[in-house]
């Protein structure tokens, strides 16, 4: 006997089965909660996720150029959904990046993936064509300003998050749909 004057029996020493149901029905509801976000992410992919990350790039990067005195471009191949900072830049016509269309050997290997089943959809910078194929380019200046610049991004269900960049502040301004250059 106990303390408590309370016997102790062999019932005592497990769990019941009403708690173990209640243990099993709970570790059942987040396996499926779980479940549900990895599927999400893993088939229309993760504009919050890409967004978030290109922000990140865009900042450092204008920091970058404002700390080295030089001037900084950012590179997106549109066709692999890859984009990377450099601060190297061919001179040959408008576009200097262009040639990185035919040369895929020359893509850095430090070059970073959007996330599955998230695609660029263009990039749009002041002053030049839209781009929806092959190389695009924004250039961060030393004096720490940026090419005021639209970027589009899209997964797989077909919807878009707009990124602009603003051209003083570098801010980035994330929309949650297509905006256009006429309405930004």
């Amino acid at each position: 006997m106990w303390a408590t004057g309370w016997c102790r029996t062999r019932s005592d020493n497990g769990f019941t089965l009403l708690e173990l149901l209640i243990v099993t029905v709970i570790l059942g509801l987040f396996w499926s909660f779980a479940g549900l976000r990895v599927e999400g992410v893993l088939t229309e992919g993760d504009l919050g996720l890409a967004a978030r990350r290109l922000s990140g790039e865009i900042r450092a990067l204008r920091g970058r150029a404002a700390y080295s005195h030089q001037d900084q471009y950012l590179v997106f191949h549109m066709g692999k959904h890859l984009y990377w900072p450099t601060e190297t830049r061919r001179e040959t016509d408008e576009s200097a990046f262009e040639w990185l269309n035919h040369e895929d050997d020359t893509i850095p290997e430090d070059a970073k993936k959007l996330p599955r089943g998230v695609f660029f959809e263009d990039v749009a910078v002041a002053g030049k064509q839209k781009k929806q194929e092959g190389i695009a380019e924004v250039r961060f200046f030393a004096n720490g300003s940026v090419e005021r610049c639209l970027i589009h991004i899209r997964d797989g269900e077909g919807r878009t998050f707009t990124l602009e960049v603003h051209p003083l502040t570098g801010r980035v301004e994330v929309h949650e749909t297509y905006i256009d250059q006429t309405q930004a």
